[in-house]
């Protein structure tokens, strides 16, 4: 009898100990996450549900636009702001909104077609912010941050979804971070490899690596680069080819004395491996 009343004892303290655990206060679990949350504002559906560290927002493969967007950030550990500003149709560049406030238009059907987007205070100092789009023709544009430009510029192409997230300052980005923002320059020129078996050699070794769904696409992010004419440019020291060189996006292309691109990768070393050419 004394064993039975023992092990009904022992019972019961299980049970308190879960229901005790059950309802503990919320300020007794873990704290919760930092997140960042954001919901666009889709052409024929409106408000689109919040989403939340890297989740896509928008839709894909029924050519809706971008029409607006909201982010803000939750449970930030330290002081500062998400910051964030867009391309619209016809208006260009609107100004900076911040912390869940509206950026782009409703009711006009314009599209968006770029965005920026950067933190403030102390924030910046401790994470990198993390976006990337998916633009009509184009699809996945590669990972941009910290307030750099990710869309299109002169192609009239509308935004149709996008991802962000956090990551601790210096961190691995989350995916691949070449060609963010494609830009039609006036004087834009198509260049290529000087064929296809040197242009599927390079994709092999560089294109899969930097996540280009195929070697047409590769090839167009490295001519994208040789256009920009925000990349560093020199002639190499042995045979004169032009070396090009994003250091926001740490991509590297080479085009050669007649106008064929030679290379196109994301050196290991960043802007030290094209000071060395």
């Amino acid at each position: 009898m004394k064993q039975n009343k023992k092990i009904i004892a022992c019972f019961l303290a299980i049970i308190i100990t879960i229901l005790t655990l059950q309802i503990m206060p919320a300020s007794k679990a873990a704290a919760a996450p930092f997140t960042i949350k954001y919901r666009t504002y889709v052409q024929s559906y409106g408000w689109q549900d919040w989403m939340k560290n890297g989740v896509f927002s928008g839709t894909k493969g029924q050519s809706k636009r971008l029409e607006a967007i909201q982010i803000k950030l939750e449970n930030a550990p330290v002081s500062g702001n998400v910051l964030y500003r867009t391309y619209v149709q016809s208006y260009g560049w609107q100004d900076w909104a911040k912390n869940g406030a509206l950026s782009g238009t409703r009711g006009e059907s314009k599209r968006l077609e770029a965005i920026q987007v950067k933190l403030s205070g102390m924030l910046s100092e401790k994470y990198d912010i993390y976006y990337r789009v998916y633009a009509q023709s184009y699809g996945w544009l590669g990972w941009a941050k910290n307030g750099y430009p990710a869309g299109t510029s002169g192609y009239s192409k509308r935004l149709e979804g996008i991802q962000i997230c956090l990551v601790k300052a210096g961190g691995k980005a989350p995916g691949n971070t070449s060609n963010p923002y494609v830009v039609k320059s006036k004087n834009y020129i198509a260049y290529s490899f000087r064929n296809s078996n040197l242009l599927n050699q390079h994709y092999d070794k560089h294109g899969k690596e930097m996540g280009f769904a195929s070697a047409q696409k590769y090839e167009a992010a490295a001519s994208n680069v040789i256009n920009n004419s925000k990349a560093l440019h020199k002639k190499e020291a042995d045979d004169g080819d032009d070396v090009y060189y994003l250091e926001a996006t740490n991509e590297f292309a080479v085009l050669s004395t007649d106008g064929y691109i030679r290379t196109y990768f994301q050196p290991d070393s960043g802007i030290d491996y094209f000071n060395r050419q």
